[in-house]
């Protein structure tokens, strides 16, 4: 039975803002050096302002009380990521003193500061006030106006999805809407689909440990609907072989190591490829992939079906523009070369098997399409 939209979008929106709440958390030990800590504060601006329009977008169905609140919760993290960010200014020295020439202590925080504040910079913070029997009275307390939507309940408990892929059956496809990080792992022998349910969870992404999968986690980063399409900040894929990943878009980088016999198409920031072999790259990427401790790995342009009319019209690409770290000789490194144009895996071979749908053809026909399978696996 199909969730009501109300209800689908206050879990939705309960999730956003838990993970917005978090990343606004860790913007402090997030590195300043390397542009690290800005591009997290413009990820955060982001996805504060898509859930703005999102609420906006659910207007049709929403009840006005429900849209108030929902915009309150994302004032509330607005000025909570603000309050966060002003640490991040350099201080003035400047100080008010006392009659004794010691500086003022600053107030202490109260329990409404952190998280939920409404408060601003420069307003007085609640004091404990002594009351004629000597107690003191409580602070107020402070309400998360994100209780006040209706059929909210707590969280479920984080739920192992590696049991539930390894236990279902037909194409697996595992939500991830417990958690916020993806982890896909010890699978042999799958078609791994994540939908777009799985766009909470992609804050980072690791996969490990497979043999003879497929592993499609692109609908979360470029489909639309609810949840909306969310690309992942990083991602990892470690000790694959004979294997077809789909890693779908990623803000930052990818950390590629020790692939074997496989095919990786992927949107990223930055490609890191270390101890990989005979492994062929579908890349749509901003700076130079790098290399090292590699052989007989080929690059080719991601398919156009999975860019956006940004990434296709105003971004370069630099798929081919390979650094081998392991070769500082003037002549070009023997380890990698671009796919030869009557090798490339065209259009309709990615549309039927993939491309956000799934084709009724089993996981050894999928490898065997792509090249992967047939070879000496």
């Amino acid at each position: 039975m199909d969730m009501d939209p109300k209800d689908r979008f206050h879990r939705h929106f309960h999730d956003s803002v838990a993970l917005i709440r978090e990343k606004i958390g860790e913007l402090e030990n997030v590195a300043a050096v390397g542009g690290e800590r800005q591009d997290a504060i413009e990820h955060i601006l982001a996805c504060l302002t898509r859930l703005s329009n999102e609420v906006a977008d659910a207007s049709h169905y929403l009840p006005a009380y429900d849209q108030r609140t929902c915009q309150e919760a994302i004032k509330a993290l607005r000025e909570q990521f603000e309050k966060v960010r002003a640490t991040f200014k350099p201080k003035t020295r400047f100080q008010f003193k006392n009659r004794n020439g010691v500086p003022h202590k600053p107030f202490p925080a109260s329990e409404c500061d952190g998280e939920n504040s409404n408060s601003r910079a420069g307003e007085m913070r609640w004091m404990p006030v002594p009351s004629s029997n000597g107690n003191d009275i409580p602070p107020p307390k402070c309400e998360d106006p994100l209780m006040n939507l209706p059929g909210l309940k707590p969280a479920p408990a984080p739920k192992n999805y590696n049991a539930v892929i390894a236990t279902s059956t037909g194409i697996r496809k595992p939500s991830f809407s417990t958690v916020k990080e993806i982890n896909i792992a010890h699978h042999s022998g799958l078609h791994i689909a994540l939908p777009g349910t799985a766009a909470a969870a992609t804050s980072s992404g690791t996969v490990t440990e497979l043999d003879q999968c497929v592993v499609d986690m692109s609908i979360p980063t470029i489909s639309s609907g609810v949840p909306a399409p969310l690309p992942f900040r990083s991602l990892a894929l470690k000790n694959i072989k004979n294997s077809l990943i789909i890693c779908g878009h990623v803000e930052g980088p990818v950390h590629i190591t020790n692939l074997k016999n496989c095919v990786v198409m992927a949107m990223a920031q930055q490609v890191r490829i270390h101890e990989c072999e005979d492994v062929t790259f579908y890349l749509h990427v901003l700076s130079r992939p790098i290399i090292e401790d590699c052989r007989n790995v080929r690059f080719a342009k991601t398919p156009a079906g999975y860019l956006t009319e940004k990434q296709q019209l105003e971004e370069t690409n630099l798929f081919d523009q390979v650094d081998d770290f392991k070769w500082l000789k003037a002549t070009p490194s023997p380890h990698w070369s671009l796919v030869p144009e009557e090798e490339v895996i065209q259009e309709p071979v990615w549309k039927k098997y993939l491309v956000g749908r799934i084709g009724p053809a089993k996981v050894e026909d999928t490898l065997r399409a792509f090249g992967i399978l047939g070879k000496d696996t």
